[in-house]
């Protein structure tokens, strides 16, 4: 890619006038590397509106007399159109997503876990990475939303029992008639 002669007409008047059109005349030259980083750089330097590298372009422009907004569409309408990054689609807004609370997830694996028949705590520890007191919460939970009813312990040595209390409703049925 060949820079225009015309693109940073500027009689430099210092050396380091000179090598800022150096630099930016290099900038430019690097729209065309064969490696893909010196490229993508480039044409970040050259295409970006704001940001780090737009003021570093305008801070070298302006040191060399020239100004961003003049230069700039000449400069646009020479870089290759497949060069040019695409912006981003905006996002769609997202519905609102509910988020769990600890509590309410431990209390989700309990409820996904429920046996069909009578079991007690250590059972849930068994096959929940949560410890005892947090299976006892899940637990104590489940029973005031009245998924499980508990049982009592039936002897004096063992652990209170528990059952889901869909598994009671027939008992309580024959029970009423």
């Amino acid at each position: 890619m060949q820079a225009d002669p015309s693109l940073f007409a500027h009689v430099a008047s210092t050396p380091e006038q000179v090598l800022i059109i150096e630099v930016l005349l290099l900038a430019f030259h690097d729209l065309s590397s064969e490696h893909e980083d010196i490229r993508s750089e480039a044409v970040s330097f050259w295409s970006s509106r704001n940001g780090e590298w737009a003021r570093h372009r305008r801070l070298l422009l302006s040191l060399i007399g020239l100004d961003d907004d003049a230069v700039m569409p000449r400069v646009r309408a020479l870089i290759p159109d497949h060069l040019i990054p695409v912006a981003p689609e905006p996002k769609q807004a997202l519905d609102v997503v509910r988020r769990f609370t600890p509590t309410e997830i431990r209390v989700n694996a309990v409820r996904a876990i429920l046996p069909d028949h009578d079991f007690d705590l250590a059972w849930l520890c068994e096959r929940l990475p949560i410890g005892r007191g947090q299976c006892r919460h899940a637990v104590r939970q489940l029973i005031e939303e009245g998924v499980v009813s508990s049982l009592g312990r039936p002897a004096r040595d063992k652990r209170t029992q528990y059952c889901r209390t869909e598994d009671l409703l027939p008992l309580r049925s024959a029970a009423s008639r």
